[in-house]
């Protein structure tokens, strides 16, 4: 409505509307891999931070290095995901139909199968984030709060 009490032609009949609130049931599957990146963040950081407190800087590099190769042979491991989200019909027809389908079949099971990469990849990428945001951000922000008390 606008000012005056006239419809202007940007409102929205939100009354027309409606709406699907579905959500896909939380699967005791996602919830183990949760908990597994949750428990690998953690340990990630616990190793992270306590090289640096004892004195092993390389492990910024080692961090770094381990991730990168580790997310290159994921992306290798996947045939750099061109059979994602596929189907028979899309490739090439000069194939047999099964011989299109089971070359997806392969890749999505390529693509369970190498989940657990992510579940490692993932903390070292966080654990190397949170140094960087420590370095540039808190150290100077706990400093200046430090000045200020």
């Amino acid at each position: 409505m606008s000012l005056f009490g006239k419809k202007s032609p940007y409102d929205v009949d939100n009354d027309g509307l409606q709406r699907k609130k579905t959500r896909k049931p939380i699967t005791k599957e996602a919830k183990k891999t949760a908990l597994l990146l949750l428990m690998n963040t953690l340990l990630a950081l616990l190793i992270y931070f306590g090289c640096v407190a004892l004195g092993f800087s390389a492990i910024f590099f080692v961090f770094i290095a381990l991730a990168a190769v580790l997310l290159l042979v994921y992306v290798i491991y996947n045939q750099g995901f061109v059979l994602r989200g596929a189907t028979p019909e899309m490739l090439d027809e000069s194939l047999p139909v099964e011989e299109r389908q089971a070359m997806i079949d392969k890749a999505a099971a390529r693509y369970t199968s190498s989940r657990w990469m992510m579940t490692v990849i993932i903390p070292l990428i966080v654990a190397v984030l949170a140094d960087a945001l420590y370095v540039y951000f808190l150290a100077d922000l706990i400093q200046l709060i430090g000045d200020v008390l």
